[in-house]
């Protein structure tokens, strides 16, 4: 076989596979690595695969910083040298994987921030119909957790409330739908407005009675939504 002989085959212990190949006609040659070679062959894949998750990593920290800048907030960019040695990738993983947690919480607070800072619900934002207050309205670049922010300020304003908030964000839409829990709704819940909504501005989503959310591509779509529900609930929720 032109290979390392051995008198038994557990002389081996652990092998690994690396190449097998046909040498003639229903004759196929296998060959393995084994001792300080497999080690060192599992060391380097396994740095391989460690290498490239520490890459993909920096990429979502590179995005976060973004968000932070585009959400005017000073950030100095992580700085990582990728290395070749096992452990010390094995290090930089574990720190850019906290790096990563700690930097979307603050993404995460400095919205909710904005959201609370940035958007002033008026008078003229409510509408009053048969003893029930409506807050339909379209803010910009507002994510998921912002729109739930300003739900959550709006929701304390008054009783016998719905809260229909649309927002764009880039080419994603946002939609978020709540109904004050101090008033029987009957057949009428947040996810059935939720689903006219998006029956019309795409995405799609779900949620309790009393609130539910959706996230979508058609950005566009977000006002258009919101006139057909404000049509809708005007008629008399």
């Amino acid at each position: 076989c032109a290979g390392t002989h051995v008198k038994e085959t557990k002389h081996l212990e652990q092998f690994k596979i690396v190449q097998e190949s046909a040498v003639s006609a229903g004759v196929r040659r296998i060959e393995a690595v084994v001792g300080k070679v497999l080690i060192q062959a599992l060391e380097t894949h396994w740095a391989t695969v460690i290498q490239k998750r520490v890459e993909t990593r920096l990429q979502h920290i590179r995005q976060l910083e973004d968000q932070l800048n585009s959400l005017g907030l000073t950030h100095n960019p992580v700085t990582v040298t990728i290395t070749s040695d096992l452990k010390s990738l094995e290090d930089q993983d574990s720190e850019l994987g906290q790096m990563i947690k700690n930097l979307e919480k603050k993404v995460t607070q400095t919205r909710s921030q904005k959201a609370e800072q940035e958007i002033e619900i008026s008078e003229s934002d409510f509408v009053l119909l048969n003893e029930v207050h409506l807050l339909i309205k379209k803010v910009d670049q507002f994510d998921g957790q912002m729109l739930r922010t300003l739900s959550d300020k709006a929701i304390q304003t008054r009783p016998n409330l719905i809260v229909v908030l649309a927002s764009a964000t880039a080419d994603k839409g946002a939609a978020l739908v709540r109904l004050s829990k101090d008033r029987n709704w009957g057949p009428l819940n947040a996810p059935l407005i939720l689903k006219m909504i998006t029956e019309i501005g795409g995405g799609s989503g779900g949620g309790r009675p009393d609130m539910a959310q959706a996230g979508g591509p058609n950005a566009a779509g977000a006002q258009a939504a919101l006139d057909a529900i404000a049509q809708h609930l005007t008629q008399g929720p």
